[in-house]
C-alpha cells in the first residue's frame, strides 16, 4: 500500500471515528475565512461598529469584572492548568489541554502577523481600553481562540449541564476582549475558528477521555464482532492504563480489558519521562494505538501459553467504540497473590511463582510487570501468570533482571525480603541472585512496588541486605548507573 492509500485508509478511520472534529475543523475554517474577508478592510463599521460600541461603553465597574473573566483566556492559564494536572497524574488530560492551547495561541500570532486589521483603539476614536495595550494587530483574537481549544478538551471530562455552563464561559472571555476595548467582534469570531480548529485537531487525532462504558455498550460491541456476551460488570482490579470488566461467552467466565488512545498518550508520558531521567533503562518503545498495543500484548500471551506458561487462553480482539479496543481472555475465579491472606500463602507456591518466572524467561520473554498484582490464585491453589500489556520479547540481560527484582520486591512486601529471597533459591543460584544485587533499587523499580516497599519494614535496604546474606556477598560496590 502506498503512502497516499495509506494516508486515505487512516483518514476514514478518523472519520468513521469521531466525524463531529472533522465537521468541527471546516466550521473553524468558515468562522476563520468569514472574519477574514470583511476585517481586511481595516475598518470597524457598521453592524460590527454599532455592536463594538454597546459593549465597551458599559459602566467601569463592569469592565473591571470583564477584566477579571479576559484573564482566563490567557496562554499562562493553560500552563497553569497543565502543570496542576501533570502533578495530578493527568497526563493525557494534560497533554491535548496543552498542545491545543499552544497550536492556538501560535496558529493566532501567525495569522497576527499577515496584519489582517489593526486594534479597535488603533482605528476608532473614543474607544475605553481597561487592559494593556498591545502593539501586536487585532485579527484574530488569541484569547478567544486559547478559551475555545481549552473548551474543547476540558469538555470532554464534563457532564452535559458542566459543558453548557463551560461554554457559556468562553462566551463571556469573547465578550470581554471587547468590553475591555482589546478587540472588535470579527476578531473574536476569527480567534473562535483558530481555537475550534486547534482544539478539534487534538480531539480528533489523539482522541477522547477513556471511559466507563456500560454493560450493554460492551456486549452490544462483542456481539457484532461474534462474541455472545453476558452478565458484564466492571472489574475492581488492579488495572494500569485500562477499564477491566467481568463477563461471560457462551456460559464461560471471560475478561474484558479495554485500552483507548487517551492511555496510549499516557504511556508515551511515562515511558518519555523515563527515557529522559533513566537514559540506559530497557524500556520497550510505546505504541501508536490502543490495537496494536492490544495485538502486542496478545501475541505475548499466546506465546507464552504455547511454551507452558500457566497464563488464561486468548479468546479475541474486539473494536468496542471510537478509538475504545479490548482484548478478551479467559476468565479465571480467585484473587491476585497481593489480595489473599499472606499467612496462606505457602513456601511450595512462592517457588511456584519463580518457575514460572523461570519458565518465561526460558522462552526469551519479559514480562516487565513481575509483581504479586500479576500472579493469580484460582480456587483450586494453582498460581496463573496475568497481564503481559508491559511484556517484550526478546529482553536484553538487563531485562530478565529487572523482572526479577521487581518479584523479589514485590514479594518481600507481602512475605518479608527473606522469605521471599529463599523462594527465588528454588529456580536461581547463588551467582545470579548475586548478580542482581546492583539492580535492587527504587529506580528499576515500578511506582506500585516502589509506593509499597518504602512502607515496608527496611525498606530496599532490607532487601539488599537479605539477598547479600543468601549469597554471601558484601554491599555492591556501586548500583547501576540508569
Amino acid at each position: 500500500m502506498g503512502f497516499v492509500d495509506t494516508a486515505k485508509a487512516q483518514f476514514s478511520i478518523l472519520l468513521r471515528w469521531r466525524p463531529r472534529y472533522v465537521l468541527y475543523i471546516l466550521f473553524g475554517l468558515f468562522f476563520l475565512a468569514y472574519g477574514w474577508f470583511y476585517a481586511k478592510s481595516g475598518q470597524i463599521s457598521g453592524v460590527e461598529e454599532s455592536i463594538f460600541r454597546t459593549l465597551n461603553n458599559v459602566p467601569q465597574w463592569v469592565q473591571v469584572l470583564f477584566l477579571l473573566i479576559t484573564i482566563f483566556g490567557a496562554i499562562g492559564v493553560a500552563w497553569i492548568i497543565s502543570l496542576v494536572l501533570l502533578v495530578r497524574r493527568r497526563y493525557a488530560f494534560a497533554v491535548q489541554l496543552w498542545l491545543a492551547a499552544m497550536i492556538a495561541w501560535w496558529g493566532a500570532k501567525l495569522i497576527k502577523n499577515f496584519h489582517v486589521r489593526l486594534r479597535p483603539y488603533d482605528i476608532l476614536q473614543n474607544v475605553h481600553v481597561a487592559d494593556v495595550r498591545d502593539a501586536a494587530f487585532g485579527y484574530p483574537s488569541g484569547h478567544m481562540a486559547v478559551a475555545t481549544a481549552m473548551a474543547l478538551i476540558i469538555g470532554q471530562r464534563l457532564g452535559p449541564t458542566g459543558r453548557r455552563w463551560l461554554y457559556v464561559f468562553v462566551a463571556l472571555i469573547g465578550i470581554s476582549r471587547v468590553v475591555v476595548g482589546m478587540h472588535s467582534p470579527l476578531d473574536i469570531v476569527g480567534g473562535f475558528g483558530v481555537g475550534l480548529i486547534a482544539g478539534s485537531l487534538i480531539n480528533l487525532f489523539l482522541g477522547t477521555p477513556t471511559r466507563r462504558f456500560l454493560p450493554h455498550e460492551i456486549a452490544q460491541a462483542l456481539k457484532s464482532a461474534g462474541y455472545a456476551a453476558s452478565n458484564i460488570k466492571a472489574a475492581k482490579v488492579d488495572a494500569r492504563g485500562s477499564a477491566p470488566y467481568f463477563g461471560e461467552i457462551d456460559k464461560k467466565p471471560v475478561f474484558i480489558k479495554i485500552v483507548d488512545s487517551d492511555n496510549t498518550i499516557a504511556d508515551w508520558m511515562f515511558k518519555f519521562t523515563r527515557r529522559i531521567l533513566y537514559r540506559r533503562l530497557e524500556d520497550e518503545l510505546p505504541f501508536f494505538n490502543a490495537k496494536r498495543q492490544l495485538e502486542h500484548e496478545a501475541l505475548i500471551a499466546l506465546l507464552a501459553k504455547d511454551s507452558g506458561v500457566k497464563t488464561p487462553t486468548i479468546i479475541g480482539l474486539c473494536h468496542i467504540a471510537g478509538a475504545s479496543w479490548a482484548l478478551i481472555q479467559e476468565g479465571l475465579s480467585g484473587a491476585s497473590l497481593d489480595k489473599v491472606d499472606s499467612a496462606s500463602i505457602t513456601d511450595k507456591q512462592l517457588e511456584q511463582v519463580w518457575k514460572l518466572v523461570q519458565q518465561l524467561h526460558e522462552k526469551r520473554i519479559a514480562h516487565r510487570d513481575l509483581r504479586t498484582a500479576n500472579i493469580l490464585r484460582d480456587a483450586d491453589n494453582n498460581l496463573w501468570l496475568i497481564d503481559f500489556g508491559f511484556a517484550e520479547l526478546s529482553p536484553g540481560k538487563q531485562g530478565t533482571a529487572r523482572d526479577c527484582v521487581e518479584m523479589l520486591a514485590s514479594m518481600a512486601c507481602l512475605v518479608g525480603p527473606e522469605r521471599a529471597v529463599a523462594a527465588s533459591r528454588s529456580v536461581l543460584t547463588r551467582a545470579q541472585l548475586a548478580s542482581f544485587l546492583p539492580y535492587v533499587q527504587y529506580s528499576v523499580l515500578s511506582g506500585a512496588t516502589t509506593k509499597l516497599l518504602k512502607k515496608s519494614p527496611g525498606g530496599v535496604k532490607a532487601l539488599r541486605n537479605a539477598i547479600q546474606e543468601a549469597t554471601h556477598q558484601k554491599a555492591p560496590t556501586s548500583l547501576v548507573k540508569i
